[in-house]
């Protein structure tokens, strides 16, 4: 699984960091007679170089003289095997983004990768987002959250306002998640010289972490999932949590003089790419469907 986030720093340059997660291997992926595999990473991380090496048949990491950039080794900003919990994860990827989101300025984390790689995992916790706030096992989202109000509250002589939205692209199509029907939480892609690119999405002001979290979670739970040979909750959708940050002096009550702030950070669960010539991970029509629209972001 990749995780990728950026932001626009204080001289408006974008900083992009590019980081590889390998989860550990699964029961079925270990066991022979339910997956064609001996049990063993065809990859190997190797952390020390941030790269990860094709492994050989005999196991060993591809030779020094036969590795090749792009296709027996990959060089990333950061590698993170198994045995890295989520937390060290953040504490590199999206710590600092948070800090400079909550001082005025844009940033976004992305997860994509095949699926079945933990990219949900990774942004959720265990489970839903829900699951990870009552089981105390948090993804990147619960993080994020976390942290925002913690450095709102260091900021002195600033208040902040927090408006959220969820949505989703789900086969060409950009939903609202806040929407309870399908039919009306269907949006239109606009752009003007002032916005850019943009949606008219279901904004909820939410400003204290439980808030905020519940509001996710509500907007998660109408996320098209389904369960695929390859995965028992497969995304099907990709999904876009943003968090809408606005700051002003505490003496400007209207919040509308030169020195307030408007950013965003957006956290991104892409759902996973599928092969078409696995016909093993979709086992019906409309997975096949979902598989095809999916590869093509």
């Amino acid at each position: 699984m990749n995780d990728l986030a950026s932001n626009i720093d204080e001289n408006n340059v974008e900083e992009i960091k590019v980081c590889l997660r390998m989860r550990p291997l699964n029961k079925r992926e270990c066991n022979p007679k339910l997956y064609k595999t001996s049990g063993e990473y065809a990859w190997k991380p190797m952390p020390q170089i941030n790269s990860i090496v094709q492994v050989q048949r005999s196991g060993t990491p591809t030779a020094k003289k036969d590795r090749k950039a792009g296709r027996s080794i990959f060089t990333f900003d950061k590698i993170f095997d198994g045995t890295d919990t989520t937390e060290y994860v953040y504490n590199f990827a999206g710590k600092e983004l948070v800090q400079s989101t909550i001082e005025g300025r844009n940033g976004s984390i992305f997860a994509y990768g095949q699926t079945g790689s933990g990219k949900t995992h990774t942004m959720q916790g265990s489970g839903t987002i829900r699951d990870g706030m009552i089981k105390g096992k948090l993804g990147i989202i619960h993080m994020v959250a976390r942290d925002l109000f913690k450095e709102a509250e260091l900021i002195e002589g600033r208040d902040f306002v927090f408006n959220v939205s969820v949505i989703e692209v789900y086969n060409d199509e950009v939903r609202d998640l806040f929407s309870d029907s399908n039919k009306d939480s269907r949006l239109n892609i606009r752009e003007d010289a002032s916005r850019g690119v943009f949606v008219d999405t279901t904004r909820i002001e939410a400003n204290s972490l439980k808030k905020l979290l519940s509001c996710l979670s509500a907007g998660e739970r109408n996320r098209v999932v389904a369960k695929t040979t390859l995965n028992k909750r497969s995304s099907r959708s990709h999904i876009i949590f943003s968090i809408n940050i606005d700051s002003f002096p505490v003496d400007d009550m209207s919040g509308s003089g030169e020195h307030s702030r408007r950013s965003t950070l957006n956290l991104v669960d892409l759902a996973g790419s599928e092969s078409v010539r696995h016909r093993s991970s979709h086992s019906t029509d409309q997975r096949r469907k979902e598989g095809g629209s999916i590869n093509k972001r």
